[in-house]
């Protein structure tokens, strides 16, 4: 059934769709996470920036032990099904991860705003990126199926959740080494290389919001215009040059890979949000 249903999508392919399905697929990645999503600590509401940056990385962190649980193959190699943009399927297929973090990403962006626009919007977006999956031939049906499944519990539990309230910054040292331990101990249960980065990334978010909101104190909302988009540019391109950079500087061992998701978490949460402050 699986097998027909993926041949039935892919009887329309041609390459004005190849080109399109790649490029939404894209949307699904963890490159374009890392500019859309700072944008609404930086812009929008820093308390929920940083609740949809953490259940973004809890998202990946249970994609892949699920995936690593169920060890499901994916349909690349099979016969009849042609298989596009293979450097964005890494690892086992279910769930799939694209279906999966656009359900989180977008159902938190929609519910913070609870409006038909940005319902459309979201939908349009978990919808087109689950799709171009199918279209890709990367992901079975059923593995974007349980995406979604995830996704929408993952964004029901964050709406009932009402954690991040929880953070009093007098006990800000204590939290932030409680949540190094935490997300060192999920290291030790699923030690892939993706954990490594949700570990690292996670400890550096939290410890650069408790200093900041502590002694940097930036208000969101100060600049307008041209004046926001100009720094939300300065501020991806740093990111950038950090994701990068350190890739290249740093060897590749996974204590180095959490080193940089740290580094880069810091950056988001503390480095940008004091540049702000300076200029604004």
């Amino acid at each position: 059934m699986q097998v027909e249903i993926l041949k039935a999508i892919q009887s329309i392919h041609n390459p004005f769709f190849d080109m399109l399905f790649i490029s939404i697929t894209y949307l699904g990645s963890e490159f374009f996470y890392f500019v859309f999503i700072p944008y609404f600590y930086w812009n929008v509401d820093k308390r929920f920036g940083l609740k949809l940056s953490i259940m973004f990385l809890i998202s990946v962190y249970l994609n892949t032990a699920i995936k690593e649980l169920t060890s499901i193959n994916r349909p690349i190699g099979y016969p009849g099904i042609r298989s596009l943009a293979l450097s964005t399927a890494g690892g086992y297929s279910f769930p799939s991860g694209h279906a999966q973090h656009s359900t989180v990403v977008w159902g938190i962006v929609a519910s913070r705003f609870r409006s038909v626009k940005w319902y459309v919007i979201a939908g349009i977006f978990i919808v087109s990126v689950s799709f171009s999956r199918l279209y890709l031939g990367v992901h079975w049906p059923l593995d974007v199926i349980g995406g979604i499944v995830v996704g929408f519990a993952l964004v029901y539990l964050s709406s009932k959740t009402k954690w991040l309230s929880a953070l009093r910054l007098s006990h800000e040292w204590l939290l932030w080494l409680g949540s190094v331990a935490v997300s060192l101990l999920l290291l030790l249960i699923f030690p892939q290389h993706d954990i490594w980065r949700v570990s690292g990334m996670m400890s550096g978010l939290l410890l650069g919001y408790f200093i900041e909101s502590k002694h940097v104190k930036y208000e969101v909302g100060v600049s307008k215009g041209h004046k926001k988009i100009a720094l939300h540019l300065i501020g991806i391109s740093g990111l950038l040059i950090i994701y990068i950079g350190l890739g290249y500087v740093l060897p590749a061992e996974l204590a180095f890979t959490w080193i940089k998701h740290f580094a880069m978490g810091v950056y988001i949460t503390l480095i940008v949000p004091y540049f702000y402050k300076v200029v604004v």
